[in-house]
């Protein structure tokens, strides 16, 4: 996912890796940053949302009956990484 999250805009990078990645919970994170919750959580809704477009954009992907990504594959010309 790193490919994907690394095209974003900065604040949608740092917004994903602090929370997803490193695990840092959303409310810690609005404290740090001097922001309010609600506006962390639509900032880390919108870059999820972003960041699943990508990977729909990009590659076959497979999705559960909830439309929660499962696992994706490359296209013969993807250009994400994701064969790296």
């Amino acid at each position: 996912l790193i490919p994907f999250i690394n095209q974003l805009n900065e604040e949608s990078q740092f917004a994903l890796k602090s929370t997803v990645i490193n695990g840092v919970s959303q409310k810690d994170l609005a404290n740090n940053l001097g922001i309010s919750y609600s506006t962390l959580k639509s900032r880390v809704q919108r870059a999820k949302s972003n960041l699943f477009n990508m990977i729909v954009n990009c590659c076959n992907v497979h999705l559960d009956s909830r439309g929660n990504l499962m696992d994706f594959e490359s296209n013969e010309n993807c250009k994400c990484g994701c064969n790296d």
